[in-house]
């Protein structure tokens, strides 16, 4: 039984692993050729968004890296630290992403405050923290400290709230289709790591593999 739950989750973890990489790097790709009105050094037109939203991807790769560690039954508590820290920040990496679909500078600004002091104290408490073995059957489902689960919520139900908006603004002004598989994926993870720290950690590694299917559908 749980040879079978270890082959599951690798293999869950090492599809996702591979194609949440490839659209990190076909957004970063786009950085430099998407729709924008800020300009680089040498004046040529970049994408704010979709800077973000391909870091944002990158770290969900590497913590979805993380999960395949665990999967392969290695495990120590600074792992549990940076898997958990870098679980929050990724969601903060979207939404500044997303954001970016909000006219009013206050508005931005304003998350962008949030977002850094969020992160400066999740660092903080989770790196105080006494971590406990979060893996059980080579899956993460373990829960950390309240105060871990407090800051993590701080971010990622903030960070929801940003996506959603941020994705209707966009997919309003733009009308296109593909945006709706992307926009679904985001939404997908996001509420995946929010019914994680709601309890319900079995939904995470399935969240994960169809909101990385649906960017894919998004990006090809």
């Amino acid at each position: 039984m749980q040879l079978t739950q270890q082959f599951i989750a690798v293999i869950s973890t090492l599809i996702s692993l591979i194609l949440s990489s490839a659209i990190a790097l076909s957004f970063m790709k786009k950085f430099r050729h998407g729709h924008s009105h800020k300009k680089d050094a040498h004046g040529a037109q970049i994408s704010i968004p979709n800077l973000f939203w391909g870091l944002g991807m990158f770290a969900f790769a590497v913590a979805v890296l993380f999960e395949l560690v665990f999967a392969l039954g290695v495990y120590s508590t600074i792992l549990a630290k940076a898997y958990f820290f870098i679980t929050l920040f990724l969601v903060e990496l979207l939404a500044i992403g997303s954001v970016q679909a909000f006219k009013s500078r206050i508005v931005r600004n304003g998350y962008y405050v949030y977002a850094a002091m969020v992160a400066v104290a999740a660092a903080a408490i989770i790196a105080i923290s006494k971590m406990p073995d979060p893996v059980i059957n080579y899956v993460v489902s373990g829960m950390p400290p309240q105060s871990v689960l407090l800051v993590s919520s701080l971010a990622t139900f903030a960070g929801v709230v940003i996506i959603l908006a941020g994705a209707i603004a966009s997919y309003m002004k733009t009308k296109k289709a593909k945006i709706l598989s992307i926009i679904i994926g985001v939404i997908l993870f996001s509420i995946a790591g929010t019914l994680y720290i709601a309890s319900f950690p079995e939904i995470l590694y399935y969240g994960e593999l169809v909101a990385v299917i649906f960017l894919w559908a998004g990006m090809v």
